[in-house]
């Protein structure tokens, strides 16, 4: 519940993302969440807004014709769904219950519980295949901003850009002592400056 309300935050309101996860004076849903609940929230809104327009383009490709305009809750509720069904380690049942749980209670997205039910099934059953090729068709910035990339930078650079927005920044760690042995033990490297 909390990730959608966030996602609509940033999407439709252009809310801070960051300034909505604040521990002190972020989100009131965000903030009332334990430790382990916040860290979930923040995993599937970072994945899914890293892919949002891959999982648009999945779903715009599963549906007949296209969703309605007023419909704006109910496309995030399938966004967050598909970010843990696709990107994270979430069993498929539980993203999928949940995702049916909040149509239902949601006045606006009731009438289309069944459809989310579908959808999101439909999503786990075909991940791999659709995610690939979303993946090779579907560049993951908006397409005004990948147009203007692909002008100043050229496609294959501009697509080189993007993909590199989906990896994570590593981690460094600065230990006291032995930073070689703690390289060792987490499978990294000592830098220049010490650091892990």
């Amino acid at each position: 519940m909390a990730a959608v309300k966030l996602l609509s935050a940033v999407v439709d309101q252009k809310t801070s993302l960051d300034g909505m996860m604040d521990e002190e004076h972020g989100n009131p849903a965000y903030r009332a969440l334990n430790a382990a609940d916040r860290a979930l929230v923040r995993a599937i809104l970072h994945s899914c807004l890293r892919q949002l327009t891959r999982i648009d383009a999945i779903f715009d490709g599963f549906l007949d014709k296209p969703l309605p305009d007023g419909a704006r809750n109910l496309r995030h509720i399938l966004a967050v769904a598909a970010a843990q069904i696709l990107f994270l380690d979430v069993p498929d049942h539980s993203a999928v219950d949940l995702a049916v749980e909040q149509a239902r209670r949601d006045p606006r997205s009731a009438r289309f519980a069944n459809l989310v039910n579908a959808l999101l099934r439909r999503l786990g059953r075909e991940k791999e295949t659709v995610l690939t090729e979303a993946s090779a068709a579907v560049p993951i910035f908006p397409a005004w901003f990948q147009q203007r990339l692909e002008e100043v930078y050229g496609p294959d650079a501009a697509r080189g850009i993007g993909e590199a927005c989906l990896t994570p920044a590593p981690v460094d760690l600065t230990t006291r002592s032995d930073a070689a042995g703690w390289a060792e033990r987490l499978g990294g490297a000592v830098l220049p400056t010490g650091s892990v």
